[in-house]
């Protein structure tokens, strides 16, 4: 396992600029990829480095599979472009005109970023900080559309691949589990599938820019004034922009910190806010506000959760449920609105992702 000591710090924050003797240092995240492979060199640690005079640092330490030196570049250099544009980020420090460190550490390979701490970490997201999300996103946006940024990445909320929020492919997967009428119905609701895919075609040729990737209530923080801020680009990539909204806005709608439970009334709530924020500055053009119910009602109907709940009922025998729950999806796929009672909180699907 990659350790980390007070002793070297000394001579990895003197690389990045930083000359003061930090105080101690503490991990905020650590993945433990060795508990899955024992012979694992690959490393994703994040610490925060205090001193007694200066504000604290957060140092990154990376070595992942396809996570390369020019990959962390270009999303640093993105953050900081959006810094310049307006948007509040963590800066990133530089190292000899670069924002990455190599060193072996330990007989570990490592890419290490420098960059400000940030306190204010929004826990609970409100109606109203989904409309300044909204806004936010739509800024970032307008800034990467008009300086043709890119970064060469996949994302994790492209709705034409597999993504962290929706899958058809984990649907059809189902298939052999249902019989007479409920089979027919899984041939309705695939069907429709097709249409509403047919529908957003036109999005699989526009142009992709540079994105942030993953906006959350983990990935977002107040300023002491008020100041709405994002970082962790590791999950920045290019995206369609209008593919972006949606998915970040369904997100935000769907899997934040409410202090309340949710229902399908609030979370429509939580999105119209979150789109109303996003076109006060970049308004959905009139081909897209056709597209959008088609891939809201793709992504309703194929929510991840939902699946695995579905091929939960079916694995232990209970039939009647899963035909109820089909018809479920069927209702969203047809975009057909219902009440539903409220439910807990959902947090986020811990499904396989990239690792940026």
């Amino acid at each position: 396992m990659f350790t980390l000591t007070t002793e070297q710090l000394p001579d990895l924050l003197s690389a990045f600029g930083i000359t003061e003797t930090p105080g101690g240092f503490e991990e905020l995240e650590r993945y433990h990829y060795e508990k899955h492979d024992p012979a694992s060199r690959e490393v994703r640690l994040i610490v925060k480095v205090t001193f007694e005079k200066a504000p604290s640092v957060v140092l990154k330490f990376k070595n992942e599979s396809g996570v390369t030196k020019e990959l962390i570049e270009a999303q640093c250099g993105f953050s900081e472009l959006l810094r310049r544009g307006g948007i509040t980020v963590a800066r990133f420090r530089q190292c000899g005109g670069q924002y990455v460190l190599s060193r072996n550490i330990g007989g570990y390979d490592l890419l290490i970023t420098a960059e400000e701490f940030r306190s204010g970490q929004i826990k609970t997201v409100t109606a109203k900080l989904a409309e300044r999300t909204g806004a936010m996103l739509a800024k970032m946006h307008n800034l990467s559309e008009r300086g043709d940024c890119h970064v060469d990445c996949p994302v994790i909320f492209d709705p034409f691949s597999e993504n962290d929020l929706f899958s058809f492919k984990a649907f059809t997967d189902l298939r052999d589990s249902f019989t007479g009428a409920d089979a027919e119905r899984f041939e309705r609701i695939c069907e429709a599938y097709e249409k509403h895919m047919e529908a957003l075609a036109p999005l699989r040729s526009r142009p992709k820019y540079a994105v942030q990737g993953d906006i959350s209530d983990c990935n977002m923080f107040l300023t002491a004034g008020g100041e709405l801020g994002i970082y962790d680009f590791n999950r920045c990539g290019d995206n369609v922009l209008f593919c972006d909204a949606v998915m970040q806005g369904v997100f935000e709608s769907r899997l934040m910190e409410y202090g309340r439970q949710v229902d399908e009334a609030f979370s429509a709530q939580m999105l119209e806010r979150f789109f109303a924020g996003y076109e006060k500055l970049r308004r959905f053009t009139p081909e897209e506000k056709e597209m959008l119910p088609h891939l809201l009602c793709v992504i309703s109907a194929f929510w991840y959760m939902d699946l695995d709940g579905i091929s939960g009922v079916i694995d232990a025998g209970d039939t009647a449920k899963a035909s109820r729950m089909l018809g479920e999806i069927e209702r969203k796929i047809t975009g057909a609105p219902q009440q539903r009672a409220p439910q807990q909180h959902q947090r986020r699907p811990s499904r396989p992702v990239r690792r940026g």
